[in-house]
């Protein structure tokens, strides 16, 4: 029953993230970017943050060849999963407690697994396989759908951390718009 719960948590959070990139750009224009030292952590969770911000405007502000941008999903994911990493070090190290070690060990389980859940249903969706009997074909692919699912799975990484971010504000910074063009602006070559 909690698994189904998580699972059914986790689905709506994909979702509302893949809703809120259409509404971000409409809100845009109405928001002023805040200093690094007034940042409202709260508003982060439904609008934008400096990682998603820095892959926006890798997508949306110009066109990249096709192999830079499954670069930049299969980017994606790394980014979210080091700041996931991160997140979750700082949590453990509050665990002092075996119920408190146990329950951060059901969350990070249930988010390490939770992809592969969810990864036929997207599979499925994607490839519009419906109805085509089980069999190796139903599920084979190209060369761009990986990055896609590397992207999605980003997601989910995104997500666990927003849950946490607005609870660790004297304990967690994002990376500056300068940190990540400096880490990751110069890996991807858009030719």
């Amino acid at each position: 029953m909690r698994n189904k719960i998580l699972y059914v948590i986790l689905t709506i959070s994909i979702l509302l993230n893949i809703v809120q990139v259409g509404y971000s750009k409409k809100e845009e224009k109405n928001i002023k970017s805040e200093s690094a030292e007034s940042m409202n952590y709260n508003y982060y969770y439904f609008m934008s943050n400096p990682i998603d911000n820095f892959f926006k405007d890798k997508f949306q502000n110009h066109i990249p060849a096709e192999i830079a941008r499954r670069e930049y999903q299969e980017l994606y994911l790394k980014v979210w999963k080091q700041e996931y990493n991160t997140i979750m070090g700082i949590i453990k190290k509050k665990c002092k407690y075996e119920e408190d070690i146990t329950r951060y060990k059901n969350f990070t389980n249930e988010i390490s697994s939770s992809f592969d859940i969810l990864k036929p249903l997207l599979l499925a969706e994607m490839l519009e396989n419906y109805n085509y009997p089980e069999s190796p074909e139903k599920h084979s692919y190209g060369n761009g759908t990986q990055p896609m699912l590397d992207m999605y799975q980003g997601m989910i990484y995104r997500n666990a951390c927003m849950l946490f971010i607005p609870c660790l504000k004297d304990e967690y910074d994002f990376p500056s718009q300068k940190e990540l063009d400096k880490e990751y602006g110069g890996v991807i070559s858009e030719q």
